[in-house]
């Protein structure tokens, strides 16, 4: 007897879904980068180093926030429409 398995596959949604969420974490990983990169490139006057870092390390976090705001939606509908 030879029997056969079924693959499962992705709905069209799910695969939208995925490719978004793809995406999205290429994304992320990609601003990152950016973000580190500024944090090392960054020379401020002694005066106002304080100021600047306070600064980015705030825009960094409000990145990160807005990352998860978008990603935590994004990787739920990803994980529900996987395939069963």
């Amino acid at each position: 007897m030879q029997t056969t398995a079924l693959k499962k596959k992705r709905t069209w949604v799910g695969k939208i879904c995925l490719t978004l969420f793809v995406l999205f974490c290429l994304d992320a990983v990609y601003s990152a980068g950016k973000i580190a990169l500024m944090f090392y490139s960054t020379h401020p006057d002694p005066d106002v180093a304080q100021g600047v870092y306070t600064g980015e390390i705030i825009g960094s976090f409000l990145v990160a926030i807005a990352f998860l705001i978008v990603g935590l939606p994004l990787g739920y509908l990803t994980w529900r429409t996987r395939a069963k």
